[in-house]
């Protein structure tokens, strides 16, 4: 017991030193037994995604992890999806591998509807520079001029060594990325989204959020390097709040998603750590949700009927969490 005490210890501190706050660290441990024991009990269900989504246009970002799983469920139920990543090269890599799994894919070859595959198209888009933003939003407009769902998955956590630590505009790297890109990239194309016939905005979140500073401009300054991926989290909550504020009797709605404890990659810079890497990485795949069943909570959001008289501020996540319980850290 105290070996393990000490290993989860080290581990959070060597998280919070990395970037994130030990609060947040130890309430997302928390979280994880919780999926365990779903696990082992067998109450932790999967369902095939299903939606026509035939003639739609999408965005979604990442050519790894929950953005790739997320482009490739939606692509798989027919709509053209646009792979917005920094990398147009790592795109193009994630654009064969996911054309390649639909045309192999049970999936599509059970479709009672017999509704083809949609595609996947990488476009180049770095959302630590607004000039990149602004040009990404301009091209898009003009090579497909609608969109019908925009899901907005940024989630740089760690900042690895060497790596720059503003965006081109000066704003703290994590916040500007998780954020401010998002943010602008939606409001330059919200014209298309209130033209679509039902149009989606997802908002990735962090059940993080609950331990930010609510300090932005010390976030965006990089005055609170330590709160920065929790502030940006918690900003993309107020944003879809007040989106589903001002498009209240539109045909657009926003959601926030909070993917859940999910192994992916973004915490590869602890993954490369040569102890804490090998163990962190052993507790997540005991622990946490798979990319394709975090990527589903975004599907969801992106194509699912919306519920009738649903309250303003709709939150999604995959599993129940004891928001109000008093934790003793």
């Amino acid at each position: 017991i105290v070996s393990a005490a000490t290993m989860v210890l080290s581990l959070v501190n060597t998280v919070a030193v990395l970037g994130f706050s030990g609060c947040a660290v130890m309430y997302s441990l928390f979280a994880m037994p919780v999926i365990s024991l779903t696990k082992l009990c067998g109450l932790l269900k999967t369902y095939s995604f299903r939606a026509n989504l035939t003639g739609k246009v999408a965005i979604t970002g990442a050519n790894t992890g929950i953005g790739k799983s997320t482009a490739r469920l939606l692509a798989s139920n027919g709509a053209t999806v646009i792979l917005a990543c920094r990398s147009l090269e790592r795109a193009n890599e994630a654009v064969k591998d996911i054309s390649a799994g639909m045309e192999s894919s049970a999936l599509c070859k059970k479709d009672s509807s017999n509704d083809p595959p949609g595609t996947v198209v990488a476009m180049q888009l770095d959302l630590s520079d607004l000039r990149s933003v602004r040009s990404f939003a301009s091209t898009f407009t003009k090579s497909y001029g609608k969109l019908d769902i925009l899901v907005n998955n940024a989630g740089l956590a760690l900042v690895s060594p060497g790596s720059p630590k503003r965006t081109a505009q000066g704003i703290e790297i994590i916040f500007g990325t998780n954020f401010v890109g998002p943010f602008a990239l939606t409001l330059l194309l919200m014209d298309l989204l209130k033209a679509s016939a039902a149009g989606r905005i997802v908002n990735l979140s962090s059940i993080l959020h609950r331990f930010a500073s609510r300090d932005v401009a010390r976030s965006a300054s990089g005055e609170n390097e330590s709160h920065g991926y929790e502030d940006s989290k918690l900003a993309m909550v107020l944003f879809t709040r007040e989106l589903r504020r001002r498009l209240a009797g539109t045909r657009v709605v926003a959601t926030a998603v909070n993917p859940g404890v999910v192994a992916s990659d973004i915490g590869r810079v602890i993954h490369a750590l040569p102890i804490i890497g090998a163990l962190f990485r052993a507790f997540c795949s005991a622990f946490a949700l798979t990319v394709e069943q975090g990527a589903a909570v975004s599907a969801a959001a992106a194509a699912a009927p919306r519920p009738a008289g649903e309250e303003d501020g709709l939150y999604l996540q995959p599993y129940f969490l004891p928001l109000g319980l008093g934790l003793p850290f």
